[in-house]
């Protein structure tokens, strides 16, 4: 169930609160500015991120602020609500292309086994394909990452072959048919 609080997106879950970071957070991070992101986030981040290389996010800081829209489309922390804890974050790589989106997740080492990234990534799921219409949705994750293709095969994904990626190496591809 989406609800709007300021600037954010909630999306809410049984136990997770998907809270979408703002373009402010995710420049603070990419920057490796703690201090800032704990203040835009105006919540405790991991300390285990402190020394996350965040460069990933590319220009997306820049694009959610010239395009407010996109914020649903990109990463959002994962927050258990029992305890207002940040135990991971999880988003689409974009927007939808041709009815198809690309997304990920990370849930902290000492959150780890209790059920979260899957739930998290049933709440975001059903947003997209409920709220936004998306078809279809795919994954990339390493070969050796059992956990991750455990929580992607509850899901109901498959694998659909793999591909040479430039920094991570072998990744496999996996997708799901959403609608």
């Amino acid at each position: 169930m989406p609800c709007v609080q300021g600037l954010h997106r909630v999306l809410t879950t049984s136990r997770l609160d998907l809270i979408s970071m703002s373009p402010q957070l995710m420049a603070a991070l990419r920057q490796g500015d703690w201090r800032g992101a704990e203040a835009a986030a105006e919540l405790v981040l991991p300390a285990e991120w402190e020394q996350s290389d965040w460069s990933w996010l590319r220009r997306r800081p820049e694009e959610a602020a010239a395009r407010p829209s996109l914020v649903d489309w990109l990463p959002h922390l994962v927050v258990a609500r029992a305890d207002g804890a940040v135990v991971g974050e999880i988003g689409f790589h974009g927007p939808p292309l041709g009815g198809e989106a690309e997304f990920g997740y990370m849930i902290v080492a000492a959150a780890r086994r209790r059920g979260y990234a899957t739930e998290a990534a049933e709440g975001l799921l059903a947003w997209a394909a409920e709220e936004a219409g998306l078809r279809s949705v795919r994954a990339s994750v390493e070969p050796g990452n059992v956990a991750s293709l455990g929580v992607l095969a509850k899901l109901g994904f498959s694998c659909q072959g793999d591909y040479l990626h430039p920094d991570r190496g072998r990744q496999l591809v996996l997708r799901r048919r959403l609608a």
